[in-house]
């Protein structure tokens, strides 16, 4: 059999399943602009219920409308139960805030809190600076007291519109880890982006799910962060990558299965990890140019879909998506063999 059976991923799967467990139950739409069926729709709901984000009196909430940087240290203190009930009388903390500002007492408590800096030595925040995604992350987890120090003095990008000694290169890479944000199918992961209010709120809201979910939940979201890289190993032909991103993905889910073995949830995300390096193996035998090894790898790939889902029905749409992928593998094998 020829080399090269298969060439690299042109179509990506575009769906993962969200591993999470939601903050809130289902509610009825609160805004008339983030229907039930919004990509949004959850985080959005979950983070009024907890009073962390409010609507405008219209009954909208406008999710794409841009977030300053004042209003986004609003939304990362409410998130982080920081008071700011201490703040009254000891002024704003930049020489760009007056007291009556009605953001003075959020920039305080930030400044008291090394939450925020301002600018290099200017004295200045600039709160109606539209947030970057670094800047805000960066404020949420320093809100959080989260350790990014393990993600300190990279020697590698960590996506393809980064680069090696950027100052926010920790937040984004300890984002991307823990699931937070994930990168393009191109792997771009856009630090300098403007952030709407519908992006800050899924921000806040993966997080929150991480933080009261506990250890199963981290190691489920890392494990959906791998699946995804997953993604974009194989669209980029990287196949060694993709692979590692399996193999990554198998060992922490395997980690969540180990801290609770029964929920069907923790079982069907170990299955989708496991048929994806499957997948990845049979990528591998395809450009190999063993047809024989492919299909075994192949079916494997196709058995695990299927019995993720009779472990949980929410891995559906990512087991179709693992199901097709494999049957065009086998249609290209059978292609070859024909010729």
């Amino acid at each position: 059999m020829e080399k090269n059976i298969v060439s690299p991923m042109k179509k990506s799967f575009l769906f993962i399943v969200g591993f999470i467990v939601s903050i809130s139950s289902s509610y009825a739409a609160s805004f008339t602009d983030v229907p039930e069926d919004s990509p949004s729709y959850a985080a959005i709901e979950s983070l009024k219920n907890l009073s962390i984000i409010n609507g405008f009196p219209d009954g909208t909430f406008q999710p794409s409308n841009p977030v300053t940087r004042a209003e986004a240290l609003k939304m990362i203190l409410l998130s982080a139960k920081i008071s700011t009930d201490d703040t009254v009388g000891k002024g704003t903390g930049f020489a760009d805030v007056t007291s009556d500002a009605w953001y003075s007492a959020f920039t305080l408590k930030g400044k008291e809190l090394g939450i925020i800096k301002g600018y290099g030595d200017t004295g200045k925040f600039f709160p109606n600076n539209q947030v970057t995604k670094a800047e805000f992350l960066k404020m949420l987890f320093q809100a959080f007291q989260l350790d990014t120090s393990k993600h300190e003095g990279l020697t590698a990008a960590i996506s393809a519109d980064t680069n090696v000694g950027e100052w926010y290169l920790p937040y984004l890479s300890y984002a991307k880890t823990i699931g937070v944000i994930t990168p393009s199918i191109d792997n771009k992961l856009f630090p300098n982006s403007p952030q709407t209010r519908s992006d800050c709120a899924e921000i806040i809201y993966k997080l929150l799910v991480i933080q009261r979910g506990g250890e199963v939940q981290k190691m489920l979201n890392i494990t959906e962060s791998h699946l995804v890289n997953v993604l974009v190993g194989l669209n980029g032909g990287d196949i060694d990558a993709a692979l590692q991103s399996a193999n990554d993905a198998v060992f922490f889910s395997e980690k969540a299965l180990a801290a609770d073995s029964s929920q069907g949830l923790v079982k069907a995300a170990n299955k989708i990890a496991l048929g994806f390096k499957e997948l990845c193996l049979a990528y591998k035998a395809g450009v190999d140019g063993d047809g024989d090894l492919l299909v075994q790898h192949v079916n494997e790939a196709k058995r695990l879909a299927g019995a993720a889902f009779d472990d949980h029905n929410s891995t559906q749409q990512l087991g179709k998506k693992i199901k097709t992928q494999a049957d065009i593998l086998l249609q290209q094998v059978q292609q070859k063999a024909a010729q």
